[in-house]
């Protein structure tokens, strides 16, 4: 199993375990967490309408948790008709990503890695089975680390429309595109702070290296959603 699979399901687990009994839905967030109380206060202002956090986990180098969509919201197609899963993302990103300027010493120095999963949970007992992986937001790059979550995995290659939920984005610095190489060129010129490049087929690699010399693009080659 991949490192990348590993953090996600631990990320499931852990989100899941940190509710009380069974459950039927995801209810609107009414406890905090020990570390990012502070962090969940601001956020959940804003977002607590869409979202709950799940407690944090270290794990060696790396920091993490798991953020699930409210049940209310994901069965009500006005909610999300008026703010997207993505639009919630990116807002929870840069809040994230500002909250972190103001507050360097957060997180410890020793967690190199630092991961976000989001997820719509199962509806039932304590399982990860039915879940549904939306996005994974990471301060990890191709060949370099970020100083904040400056990586967005999106969940939408078999939706390719969505790609305009990323397109544009301010401070994307590494993202992931299953797409045809004609509509990646269009996404990665919509996004000027690209640095590198997950693509998923091989022969892209070079051909978009010569195009773009300045960002690094490399294969996903492991379990991919």
């Amino acid at each position: 199993m991949s490192m990348k699979k590993t953090i996600v399901l631990i990320l499931l687990v852990s989100m899941l375990l940190s509710m009380t009994g069974c459950h039927k839905a995801v209810p609107r967030q009414s406890d905090r967490h020990e570390g990012i109380e502070e962090f969940e206060d601001e956020v959940l202002q804003e977002l607590g309408d869409y979202i709950s956090i799940g407690a944090p986990r270290m794990y060696q180098t790396i920091f993490q948790f798991g953020v699930f969509f409210l049940s209310d919201y994901v069965a009500s197609e006005e909610m999300q008709a008026s703010k997207s899963y993505y639009e919630v993302i990116e807002e929870f990103r840069l809040a994230f990503n500002d909250y972190y300027s103001r507050n360097l010493d957060w997180i410890d120095s020793k967690y190199q890695s630092i991961y976000v999963s989001f997820d719509i949970a199962p509806e039932g007992l304590f399982t990860t089975a039915g879940s549904e992986f939306i996005a994974e937001l990471s301060n990890k790059g191709v060949s370099e680390s970020y100083d904040n979550l400056a990586t967005v995995d999106y969940s939408i290659h078999t939706l390719p429309d969505n790609y305009r939920y990323l397109m544009g984005c301010e401070g994307v610095r590494c993202t992931y595109i299953n797409d045809e190489f004609s509509s990646i060129t269009e996404i990665i010129e919509s996004m000027p702070d690209l640095s590198s490049v997950y693509v998923f087929d091989a022969s892209y690699v070079d051909r978009l290296s010569k195009l773009y010399p300045d960002i690094v693009f490399a294969e996903c080659t492991w379990y991919h959603y």
